[in-house]
């Protein structure tokens, strides 16, 4: 931001137009622009002071670079704004509707939101400190890489955020709330201070966490209870999916209420593990299957009513899958274009002490889809490292089954430089091309596991890769067998 004795100082009137304005490099100090019209207006460089903006409408308003002090915000309306780098001291945003605004790098101190109404908005490395939070309503937002200092959350309702890589201090916030934030970790919820109907119960101890989980199932909220439980450790990504979708499937059986918002959180739970590549496709696929049958089963009146939302939710999840086996291809293309028998040397390095004979799993797996043929060739200890003669067919089942249940895309090195045998004339046209013409068509080995890919099949892989869930593998390669005979003899 430039120094002050660089801008120009201006002054707007009260119930002015201002609509795809550029003010840049102004200085805007202790007047009234109160219910002024900013859509699509430009703000960059520029210092505000003391100003009364209440009931103004910041519709596609871009804020860059700005310092904005004492100015009275009170009533605004912020839709689909964009604020970069922007410093907010002794603001009042009491009962304005912020929605869907991206706010990065931005910091707010001392300001009031008493009221106000934060939805689907996305706050990237900004602060908040000693800001006023009390009977707000904020929604599906996204925090992440903030910090909270001396915050009370408890006094608001603060559900259905994502909050990834926060710090907080000396922040209290609504017990029930734990099972509605998606992304904090044991430590933070051991650092809070707790709130619940009005009480102060300081921080965490097991005697709360118990309570915690009295009161979810006491009033049934069961997907507050499982989003908690995964947030302390209690169950890892495959239950999450699979609990959520259970849940949603109990609730369309019962004929009880689904809301928007509630299906809106669960996509930004997926899309979140999709983003830290953490997403189990198989508990995703599976989902998918119960819910779209669910719904089939289940038609009446009042499933006329969700019908839209439900099938609308279900399309988004396909979408999240088919960009998953885009993902899986992309990866795996020399694979899954190659000749399914074709023998070669596959070596696969992970940590631990213990050898955990991948090359039995690895059979065991593929034994499911076709004949397979796995056979321990040498094993080294320190990091385990196994290396053993299969088929390209054997190890891209590997390779899926890590990415079915851990959202494990693993990448296979030297691939393109050893795999000679793999090169085949009359390259494929780019899959994710051809997916868009919406003429694709899938490698034969791609489409053997995916027609085949069912309830029963994904139960038998889960149960052959229980003991693997956290397997850390340190590098993966492949050769074909004749460079090294080749090798060998010279």
């Amino acid at each position: 931001m430039k120094k002050n004795y660089d801008k120009k100082q201006i002054k707007l009137c009260a119930k002015s137009e201002n609509t795809y304005k550029l003010f840049e490099n102004i200085i805007l100090l202790n007047h009234s622009a109160y219910q002024s019209l900013f859509n699509g207006t430009i703000i960059r460089n520029s210092y505000i002071d003391t100003m009364d903006f209440s009931r103004c409408d910041f519709e596609g308003t871009i804020f860059e670079e700005v310092e904005i002090n004492k100015t009275n915000l009170f009533h605004t309306y912020f839709q689909t704004t964009i604020c970069n780098n922007v410093l907010f001291n002794d603001c009042s945003f009491e009962t304005a509707k912020i929605n869907n605004t991206p706010f990065n790098n931005c910091h707010f101190v001392r300001c009031s939101f008493s009221s106000g109404v934060l939805s689907k908005c996305t706050f990237n490395g900004c602060s908040f400190d000693l800001c006023e939070f009390t009977g707000v309503n904020i929604t599906l937002c996204k925090f992440y890489n903030c910090k909270f200092k001396k915050i009370k959350l408890g006094d608001c309702s603060f559900y259905q955020q994502i909050m990834i890589n926060n710090q907080y201090i000396d922040v209290a916030i609504n017990l029930d709330s734990l099972g509605q934030v998606f992304g904090i970790n044991l430590d933070n919820v051991m650092n809070f201070k707790y709130i619940f109907l009005g009480n102060e119960y300081g921080y965490a101890n097991s005697r709360i966490l118990d309570k915690l989980s009295q009161i979810y199932d006491s009033r049934k909220w069961f997907s507050s209870k499982i989003i908690f439980e995964y947030n302390i450790n209690k169950i890892n990504n495959f239950e999450l999916i699979e609990k959520l979708n259970e849940e949603l499937v109990r609730k369309i059986k019962d004929g009880e209420i689904i809301k928007q918002t509630d299906l809106d959180f669960f996509i930004n739970i997926v899309n979140e593990l999709k983003k830290k590549k953490t997403l189990p496709l198989f508990a995703l696929y599976l989902s998918v299957l119960e819910l779209n049958e669910t719904i089939s089963d289940y038609k009446n009146t009042y499933f006329e009513d969700i019908s839209k939302m439900l099938k609308y939710y279900i399309t988004i999840m396909i979408n999240i899958m088919k960009d998953m086996i885009l993902d899986l291809y992309d990866e795996a293309e020399y694979l899954t274009s190659s000749n399914r028998n074709q023998e070669i040397i596959f070596t696969i390095h992970y940590k631990g002490e213990q050898n955990l004979e991948l090359y039995k799993i690895i059979n065991q797996a593929s034994a499911l889809f076709f004949d397979s043929h796995v056979i321990l060739e040498d094993v080294r200890k320190g990091t385990i490292i196994e290396t053993m003669i299969t088929t390209t067919a054997c190890v891209f089942i590997f390779q899926l089954c890590l990415y079915g249940i851990n959202g494990c895309l693993i990448q296979i090195t030297d691939m393109k430089s050893k795999l000679n045998v793999l090169k085949r004339k009359n390259l494929p046209q780019n899959y994710v091309k051809q997916s868009m013409l919406g003429n694709q068509k899938q490698p034969e080995l791609l489409k053997l596991v995916l027609d085949k890919l069912d309830t029963k099949i994904v139960s038998l892989l889960l149960r052959i890769f229980e003991k693997y869930n956290n397997l850390e593998i340190i590098e993966s390669s492949l050769e074909e067998t004749d460079q090294i005979n080749t090798e060998e003899n010279s």
